[in-house]
């Protein structure tokens, strides 16, 4: 019974210690009439560092709820064929925060990118 406890009163602790102002709901989306991308590139704050090294098919939507300020966002695709329509968003609390549909070719492989901090 004590241990019981014990546990009950370390989880109302913790759960205690969260600031719940600090959070943040990211949503990422691709959207478009493309079936695939490439390559995608995505950065949620301190939570989420993924690079999927390889095709991903569309549409995605990414969701991932992050705690803190100052978050860093970060989402990237490749594509060969700069043609095709391949739209990215990026919603922070459920509000557009960017969209971008452009490819830009400077590089070896044309590629559309959204990043920043909230």
């Amino acid at each position: 019974m004590y241990r019981v406890l014990l546990l009950f009163c370390s989880i109302v602790f913790f759960l205690g210690c969260t600031n719940l102002d600090d959070k943040h709901i990211f949503r990422f989306e691709i959207e478009g009439s493309a079936e695939s991308v490439d390559n995608m590139m995505v950065k949620m704050g301190p939570g989420i560092d993924f690079d999927s090294k390889g095709e991903v098919y569309l549409p995605v939507s990414i969701t991932h709820e992050i705690y803190g300020e100052d978050l860093i966002y970060f989402f990237e695709i490749q594509n060969l064929d700069q043609t095709e329509n391949i739209n990215l968003k990026v919603f922070i609390d459920d509000q557009l925060i960017e969209e971008n549909d452009t490819f830009d070719l400077t590089g070896s492989v044309p590629i559309i990118t959204i990043s920043g901090i909230y």
